[in-house]
């Protein structure tokens, strides 16, 4: 059973590799010409950004992955693992702060692990093609907060788990279910209040006519917004976008300062059309639901996978804590779970059709959104020349080509698939 575990990760890492590769090289072939739906929009020079900013952020991504793939070995499968949980079980802790303490300092360690890797994207990829407005001590900031913020988190959930494995070890997965789905959705209620503000500042829209407009926008599609807010995106980066927060029918629209930079107050109202859509088609609440269903089964995996014979023989070693067994199930997991990404990515892809379709029919033409996307498009520097493969597996939204060509020539029936 290791061996197999071995074999299909490394399986996944030569697929991402595969992947990544096939869209570097069929970028290469085709990114030097302008796609007919992007011409008078992109010139020369911003095609050449375009290719330079994908050639870039493409080395990154395999440079990436070929340097974690030794330290997943060493941990999974050498003696990483074995090292740490003797390490935190020599701890003179109690039993259950033994539990926390595993978790959480495993969450810290990928945590710095991750950390130079992150300042390479920042400092040198999206400096060098003028994206980056962060500086060091904003990016350590956020760093930090985010790390210690994690780790309480994290803290209570571990707590929580691992009191219910002593209290009810036979349904203990049920209670954990029900209390992750509750922290889950108080946190979706309370984030807007408590935890954006330790990372952004926002403040209301100062164009009352455009806030307006987005309010009678949202009250066409029976949404209410109590809040349009700006956000101070441009603190950070230079990419744009837009969202809604909140729980049941009261929301409040949070625009990123770039997007308001970069859109014009018809396209604005266009891309949260879009985003309107999302929410009147209930595709949140699918996902959500579908996502804690996910996590019940998840759960009972997990449950009745710890101490069994398969199970030592995955970790290689014995007398494993249950927090050792519980990490290697959740590797396992993910490990299997890169193989149904198509699947998640085409669900996706539906839904984003679902809210260009609603986005039209409740501004009435298509125009708008379909300028709000080539603009997007260009200002990202997003890739114009995917491989259809690499969109089919990762692409959680349609090519911005594929959006367009739909909206202009299918106005009244774009699709739903």
């Amino acid at each position: 059973m290791r061996s197999l575990l071995l074999t299909l990760y490394l399986a996944t890492v030569a697929l991402r590799a595969a992947l990544a590769m096939l869209n570097l090289r069929y970028r290469r072939q085709h990114g030097g010409t302008v796609p007919p739906l992007f011409i008078g929009s992109i010139d020369g020079a911003t095609l050449g950004r375009i290719q330079s900013y994908n050639a870039d952020r493409e080395a990154y991504g395999l440079w990436r992955l070929g340097a974690t793939v030794p330290f997943v070995l060493w941990f999974y499968f050498g003696t990483g693992l074995e090292k740490f949980d003797q390490l935190v079980n020599g701890l003179p802790l109690p039993q259950l702060i033994q539990g926390v303490t595993f978790f959480v300092l495993l969450q810290i360690a990928v945590s710095i692990l991750d950390l130079p890797l992150d300042a390479i994207s920042t400092f040198y990829i999206e400096q060098k093609h003028g994206f980056n407005r962060s500086t060091p001590r904003l990016f350590l900031m956020d760093w930090l907060k985010g790390t210690v913020l994690g780790s309480l988190l994290w803290s209570l959930v571990c707590v929580c788990g691992l009191w219910l494995m002593r209290a009810s070890p036979s349904l203990y997965f049920l209670w954990f279910w029900g209390f992750a789905v509750g922290l889950a959705l108080l946190l979706m209620f309370l984030s807007p209040y408590v935890i954006e503000p330790l990372f952004i500042k926002t403040a209301p829209v100062d164009t009352e006519s455009l806030a307006a407009e987005i309010r009678a926008l949202a009250e066409r599609a029976g949404v209410k917004v109590t809040q349009v807010l700006k956000m101070d995106a441009s603190r950070r980066t230079g990419h744009a976008n837009a969202y809604f927060t909140g729980i049941g029918s009261v929301k409040r629209v949070v625009l990123f300062d770039t997007l308001l930079a970069q859109l014009s107050h018809e396209e604005v109202l266009a891309v949260l059309a879009h985003e309107l859509g999302h929410w009147k088609l209930r595709h949140v609440t699918q996902r959500l639901i579908t996502f804690a269903l996910l996590a019940l089964t998840l759960l009972y995996v997990i449950s009745r996978s710890l101490g069994t014979p398969t199970m030592l023989e995955v970790l290689g070693y014995a007398n494993a804590s249950s927090t050792a067994q519980i990490t290697v199930v959740a590797f396992m997991i993910a490990t299997v779970g890169f193989w149904i990404t198509p699947l998640s990515s085409y669900w996706s892809r539906v839904h984003e059709w679902q809210a260009d379709a609603f986005a039209r029919k409740l501004l009435g033409h298509p125009e708008a959104l379909a300028s709000a996307l080539v603009k997007l498009a260009r200002d990202n520097l997003s890739n114009l020349h995917p491989h259809p493969w690499f969109a089919a597996f990762y692409y959680s939204h349609p090519t911005t080509q594929n959006r367009v060509a739909q909206l202009q020539a299918h106005p009244s029936n774009v699709p739903a698939t």
